[in-house]
């Protein structure tokens, strides 16, 4: 046979081949159908009037994206501005597709406004995911790419016994004594319920998302919390090393905090220590 014939069923032959392999000739990943592992815990740093502001929280096997701006610096977190301690970001939904967009809402901590008034801002919000470890978003504030954070250093697991719970920027109820215990559904997922005599109660789950560090939240105040009683409230939990509302004068230890939205009402941000 010839050796330019030969040449030519040569390169046919590999064709053919490249065509029957997945991915050949090619390091790109189909997000269409293997979307990105998002589920855990992220942090960003966003632009402001008043500075940069650090924000570190979440998105769960739902896509639920929450994050707060901590008062006190943790790793890899900026100094945050008085006026964004304890407001929550509410991003679009991210499951781990390529792309999205929606709604991003920044809720100002109770008792407080935002700088540019109200206690909330709405925002029509698109995005790109770039891989497991990054996510980029953008909004009329502006584009801030989210990084994936490592708020503590331990290996996760459920609280047991009496702590503290605290509302970040509460004036009414509270602080609480939080009984905790494992739940039964397995893993590290855990409920409370207040503990001892309290003029408003609250109880609760922190159900972890497979073996990481994000919980779905779920808890209810009772009595007079001023907080719609009788109101099942949810948001997203995560364990850290560090007092980011420095309400345990910064000791060691394990913290554990809840991003809760508050139909109605501002998000609000509990630390239980």
């Amino acid at each position: 046979m010839p050796r330019r014939i030969a040449s030519v069923i040569s390169l046919v032959c590999l064709a053919l081949i490249c065509l029957a392999t997945p991915n050949c000739g090619s390091s790109s990943r189909s997000s269409a159908t293997t979307p990105y592992d998002v589920v855990g815990n992220w942090q960003f740093t966003a632009s402001t009037n008043s500075g940069s502001v650090g924000y570190l929280g979440g998105i769960d096997s739902q896509g639920t994206s929450l994050f707060f701006a901590p008062a006190l610096n943790g790793s890899g977190m900026v100094v945050n501005p008085s006026a964004f301690i304890g407001d929550t970001w509410e991003l679009p939904t991210i499951t781990g597709a390529s792309s999205f967009s929606g709604t991003s809402t920044l809720y100002a901590a109770p008792g407080t406004q935002l700088p540019s008034g109200g206690t909330s801002q709405t925002l029509s919000s698109q995005g790109t995911v770039a891989s497991d470890s990054s996510i980029s978003v953008t909004n009329s504030s502006g584009t801030f790419t989210l990084t994936s954070a490592t708020p503590f250093t331990g290996t996760v697991k459920a609280l047991s016994g009496v702590t503290t719970g605290v509302l970040n920027g509460e004036t009414g109820p509270g602080p609480w004594q939080l009984a905790f215990s494992q739940a039964s559904s397995g893993g590290q997922s855990m409920s409370f319920n207040t503990s001892g005599v309290a003029t408003c109660s609250v109880a609760g789950t922190f159900t972890q998302v497979g073996s990481g560090n994000v919980f779905d939240v779920s808890m209810t105040f009772s009595d007079f919390c001023g907080l719609a009683s009788g109101t099942s409230f949810s948001g997203l939990g995560f364990e850290s090393d560090t007092d980011y509302f420095g309400y345990n004068a910064a000791q060691a230890g394990t913290y554990l905090y809840a991003d809760v939205l508050a139909p109605g009402s501002p998000a609000f941000v509990m630390e239980i220590y």
